[in-house]
């Protein structure tokens, strides 16, 4: 009178397929080290990420147990398909995982909202799970930041590492990388805009507040690497974790 999910079926044995069929025909079991039949009446779920009827066709799965388990055949769309379900899922293990690991996380920045949903999500479902559950451990405010969120996440927005030909793409941009020579050689020519001006790197400039210099010294950073934030990090000798963390607070674009 239950229901069993059998999660995986792709992945049984070919001798387990075999005695899974003659339940599946007869209805009955035989418990290990028993010595009677007992008579079963369950409802058979079964779940794979393998098309079985290929597998069938290639004799890696049985065809007359595939046919018996696909009565009523329901394909779930991978999570890229399902547009929205990605940030209702996420809230969900964000929930789930902020009371487990006693965290007061309550949301997610714009930011992360944005690449959560952008994402393609090739491990669907658990993918997710995981890149939120890491999430919750990694961040110390009540929301969880790009910093949080895993390489391959954080992608989307634009931010990622070099591509191996000197170049980087930000925010749908490429940009050429400057040659060390080009870049720190020469540094204290160097520029950062502001507003409509810009601010040269003098010894007579004066002292700005703390944050303001914080702010003019990644961005000169970004600049000089193109967007490269593994760069940048490198060669500011801080964590990349922590560029993102100054992007984010300081909203700092690539057009700054």
């Amino acid at each position: 009178g239950g229901t069993l999910f059998l999660d995986e079926i792709g992945e049984l044995r070919a001798d387990l397929q075999v005695r899974l069929l003659r339940v599946l025909q007869e209805r009955t079991v035989q418990r290990v080290g028993g010595s009677s039949v007992v008579e079963v009446d369950v409802r058979i779920i079964a779940a794979t990420n393998r098309n079985l009827k290929d597998e069938a066709a290639k004799n890696n799965f049985r065809e007359d147990l595939y046919f018996r388990l696909a009565v009523f055949p329901v394909k779930l769309p991978d999570l890229r398909e399902r547009e929205g379900d990605s940030l209702i899922l996420a809230n969900a293990f964000m929930n789930r995982f902020a009371a487990r690991h006693g965290k007061s996380i309550t949301g997610f920045t714009d930011d992360a909202q944005k690449a959560l949903s952008r994402y393609s999500w090739p491990g669907n479902v658990r993918e997710l799970e995981n890149v939120i559950e890491r999430s919750i451990i990694l961040e110390d405010g009540n929301r969880i930041s790009v910093p949080s969120l895993s390489d391959d996440v954080v992608s989307v927005l634009g931010l990622s590492p070099e591509n191996g030909n000197g170049q980087v793409q930000a925010n749908g941009i490429e940009a050429h990388l400057p040659s060390e020579e080009d870049s720190f050689s020469r540094g204290h020519e160097t520029s950062v805009g502001q507003g409509n001006g810009s601010t040269e790197y003098a010894a007579d400039s004066g002292i700005l507040p703390l944050e303001e210099e914080e702010k003019r010294i990644v961005l000169r950073a970004l600049k000089i690497t193109g967007w490269n934030v593994q760069e940048s990090a490198s060669r500011l000798k801080i964590g990349r974790a922590t560029i993102y963390r100054k992007i984010e607070k300081y909203d700092l674009k690539n057009s700054d």
